[in-house]
């Protein structure tokens, strides 16, 4: 899985039910589940020498309704990169890529449909939809409006200090004991402490 003064790290929860993205290819028409996390994988058309610098890309998401979502695209090693989207209605969404390098046609204007249908077996997370913040700023909802109680446990260093099989049986644990969220850095703190190779198992 690829995580002074004063530290500063990016920090990450995974809402449990949605820690697998379906993944997808190229294609132009695609399908996914509602409130499921999609991926979407591209491949660059041209090098760089520093990719995370040199290239910025996006996708924006057009809902049945008209409702525009923008998301970040990540660059993922060698010449792939990847946007990921959760759509939160049924229905056929369109979707565009945007990359400040206009002459890669891997990833810039890429365009197509999301196909978006309800699961016979979606979860809970999957009916209700995803958890915000109330309209009075005070605690969690679902995107129906309904309380959603906050049930996290804290993993700091699990990025770089577990394996995946030591990650899938911490979260299928926290799973079953009924958590529904994880906190934890995405990059180790030592980075910023002049290692360029942090603990890694």
């Amino acid at each position: 899985m690829h995580l002074p003064n004063v530290i500063t790290v990016p920090l990450a929860i995974v809402v449990l039910s949605q820690f697998l993205p379906l993944q997808v290819g190229n294609a132009q028409a695609l399908s996914a589940i509602r409130n499921r996390l999609i991926e979407i994988e591209l491949t660059s058309s041209r090098s760089y020498g520093h990719p995370v610098n040199d290239v910025e890309l996006s996708c924006e998401f057009v809902s049945p309704q008209g409702r525009r979502t923008t998301v970040l695209g990540f660059w993922d090693g060698g010449s792939t990169y990847r946007v990921r989207f959760s759509a939160d209605v049924t229905g056929s969404w369109t979707y565009r890529t945007w990359c400040n390098d206009s002459a890669n046609t891997g990833l810039h204007h890429r365009s197509g449909v999301l196909h978006v249908r309800v699961s016979p077996d979606e979860t809970p997370l999957e009916t209700l939809g995803l958890p915000r913040v109330s309209p009075d700023k005070r605690f969690f909802v679902s995107a129906n409006g309904e309380p959603w109680f906050y049930l996290a446990d804290t993993a700091w260093e699990l990025t770089w200090k577990s394996t995946m099989d030591e990650l899938r049986a911490y979260l299928s644990d926290r799973k079953s004991k009924k958590f529904n969220a994880i906190q934890f850095c995405v990059i180790s703190h030592m980075l910023n402490a002049g290692s360029t190779n942090p603990p890694h198992r």
